[in-house]
């Protein structure tokens, strides 16, 4: 985890220095209509960025949007797409639902989340999620722009945030998180 600009320590946690996952709305109405998003980047792993950068290729650009936070998920996913277009290779595995074991898809990625005056950074597989283009109303915007959802976040990565906050108009709620 990585609490400033920049760095990974991949899939580790530190409950002492874990920043605070911010997530504001205008009201509860644009709350249930997209529900909770977060800002994110997904990036080539580093050991790929520096392999290219050594033989002199050119590294995938980084691709922003938002990651809907579901606290049921669990892996956090990615949209198949965005890993496509970041020149990630999919390993075979499976994902464990209420309805048993299914095969599924994982691509290794970094991820960077914008959490309120800080940054969480983790490098670990993610799971393919299709269909995420389809979950946001047309028309949705969020903090002033187009809404461009690129993937999920789910407990695995919401365990290095220490404080969720849900902020909706002139009212806040915040619920602990603590792994």
């Amino acid at each position: 985890m990585d609490t400033g600009d920049t760095g990974d320590t991949g899939d580790t946690g530190d409950t002492e220095t874990n920043p605070r996952l911010e997530v504001k709305y205008g009201g509860s109405d644009e709350l249930a209509t997209i529900g909770p998003l977060i800002n994110g980047t997904w990036l080539v792993p580093r050991s790929i960025e520096e392999k290219l950068v050594a033989e002199g290729r050119e590294v995938p650009s980084p691709i922003r949007g938002q990651l809907l936070i579901d606290t049921g998920a669990n892996p956090s996913g990615i949209r198949p797409d965005v890993a496509e277009a970041l020149c990630l290779l999919p390993t075979a595995g499976e994902s464990v639902t209420a309805m048993g074991k299914t095969p599924t898809i994982y691509f290794t990625a970094r991820l960077r989340l914008e959490v309120g005056h800080g940054v969480i950074t983790l490098e670990n597989p993610f799971q393919g999620i299709n269909g995420l283009e389809h979950a946001i109303p047309r028309g949705c915007t969020f903090e002033g722009g187009d809404i461009r959802l690129v993937g999920v976040v789910g407990r695995d990565v919401l365990r290095y945030s220490n404080r969720v906050w849900i902020e909706q108009g002139a009212s806040s709620h915040g619920s602990s998180m603590r792994g």
